[in-house]
């Protein structure tokens, strides 16, 4: 099953390289995002339900950001929140891919770097 890691640093995009999933074995998916150090700067978990392979490439696929609360609007982290211990979310449905979105990019300095670990398997 699929394993990834993809960082956000001073100077890149955005958002990071998306992960692809295998959506059609319906595994549960966990993410784990943290940050350098404590530094200023908003993150996101994204996801969607488009395979990039089959529509196309990335830029073509409707991006979701995850919601701590079901029926919310996408929820936004702070780095600092993500720092040492990490932000944690699970999904149980499928998705087709995920990536992290950072909307402060410029306040990130020097050295600091965001990091999404992404695993596909089986629930035990």
């Amino acid at each position: 099953m699929p394993y990834a890691t993809v960082s956000i640093s001073t100077g890149s995009t955005t958002t990071s390289t998306p992960v692809a999933l295998n959506w059609r074995q319906s595994k549960p998916v966990g993410i784990l995002v943290t940050a350098s150090s404590s530094f200023a700067c908003d993150l996101t978990i994204q996801y969607t339900m488009d395979d990039l392979q089959l529509i196309g490439g990335s830029s073509l696929a409707k991006w979701v950001i995850v919601s701590s609360a079901s029926g919310q609007p996408g929820t936004h982290f702070l780095s600092s929140t993500a720092y040492p211990d990490g932000v944690q979310y699970t999904f149980t449905n499928p998705v087709a891919a995920v990536r992290l979105g950072s909307t402060a990019q410029t306040a990130m300095g020097v050295g600091n770097t965001l990091t999404m670990r992404v695993m596909q398997g089986e629930i035990a």
